[in-house]
Order: structure tokens, then C-alpha cells, then sequence
């Protein structure tokens, strides 16, 4: 966790101060870095080498794909993003009432590279809108916290956003998606 945190730093303040390519800003002081890097071996420990491996494979019916791997470096005073879903139903029937509960064609997972409470901001989830789709209604969310170095793993098509980091640190997240082979993120 330690080296992913050091790397995490080095983009994080390149991508404050504009110095990093591979970024997108997702909304004031909330930076998602794809970072290749963490591809090599050195990190091995956070993809092909990861405990969550054997859970990808087994929820993706085999050897998963590594689609991306990057860092989410949330500034202090970043307010809550907007609920979204990183992937859709790949059919539109499979929301229907009554419809085979399809399973995952991929699956985020996230390594806090600190601790995560309420505080610095959780990942707050809809439960079952991977099955649902958005909620029609008010719904209450679920929040993750974690420790440095736990795994949170979840379909990538469910409803989910990053909260406000109300600390005062920036707040390192890992990510990465495991795909079926045949997929791919357009």
C-alpha cells in the first residue's frame, strides 16, 4: 500500500497543478488518473497477484481482463459527486420485472490508500440498482468505510458515488476494473 501511495501522491499533485495527461477532473478537487505504471510488476500485489483475483474470476466466469487501473485523488473540500453507474445493462429487457438477474460483464474494485470514513469521504452505493437501474424514488445509500489496503468490490453497473472529503488531506483511492475478455469500455 505504501508504494501505491507514494505513486498516488506523485500524480495527484502533478494533476493539481495541470502537470499530469492522464487525467479527467470529475468535478472541482476529484481527479480520476489512469496510471500505467501500476501495470508493472512492482504492483503486481494490486492486480494479478491481488487476493480479489480469485473473486473476479469467479464472478466473471474466468481470467479477467485488467481494463483499467488509476488512482481517484479526492481533494479536501471536494463536495459529494453525482450518483452515476460506470456501465450500463448490456440489454435493455434484463430490467424488467421478473427478467434473469444477468451477471457481471465487469466489476470495480477500489483500494483506499488511506483510511476511508465518514470524514475523508466514503463510496456510497444504491443497493441493487445493478439489477434496478437508477431509483425511481428517494433511497437511502450505503456507505463504505474502509482501511488502508481493503478491497471493495462491486458490478460495475451499480448505482454509486464518491461523498464529499470533509477532511483535511487528500483522500487516494486505487481502482481497478475487471473486465470478461470480450468487453470493452467505449
Amino acid at each position: 500500500v505504501e508504494r501505491c501511495l507514494k505513486l498516488a501522491q506523485r500524480v495527484g499533485k502533478a494533476a493539481e497543478e495541470g502537470r499530469y495527461i492522464l487525467s479527467q477532473q470529475r468535478t472541482a478537487g476529484r481527479y480520476d488518473l489512469v496510471v500505467p505504471e501500476l501495470a508493472a510488476d512492482e504492483f503486481a500485489f494490486a492486480h494479478r497477484d491481488a487476493p480479489w483475483m480469485q473473486v473476479g474470476r469467479e464472478l466473471l466466469g474466468g481470467e479477467p481482463a485488467v481494463a483499467y487501473m488509476g488512482v481517484l485523488w479526492t481533494l479536501p473540500s471536494a463536495d459529494s459527486q453525482q450518483f452515476h453507474a460506470d456501465g450500463r445493462p448490456l440489454f435493455a429487457e434484463g430490467l424488467e420485472e421478473g427478467s434473469p438477474d444477468l451477471p457481471p460483464y465487469a466489476i470495480n474494485v477500489f483500494m483506499p490508500l488511506v483510511d476511508v470514513d465518514e470524514a475523508n469521504g466514503p463510496t456510497e452505493f444504491i443497493p441493487r440498482s445493478h439489477r434496478q437501474g437508477y431509483p425511481k424514488g428517494p433511497t437511502k445509500p450505503q456507505h463504505v468505510e474502509a482501511k488502508a489496503g481493503d478491497a471493495i468490490l462491486f458490478d460495475f453497473r451499480v448505482v454509486h458515488r464518491g461523498a464529499g472529503n470533509a477532511g483535511n488531506k487528500p483522500r487516494p483511492m486505487l481502482y481497478t476494473v475487471l473486465c470478461r475478455p470480450w468487453f470493452r469500455d467505449t
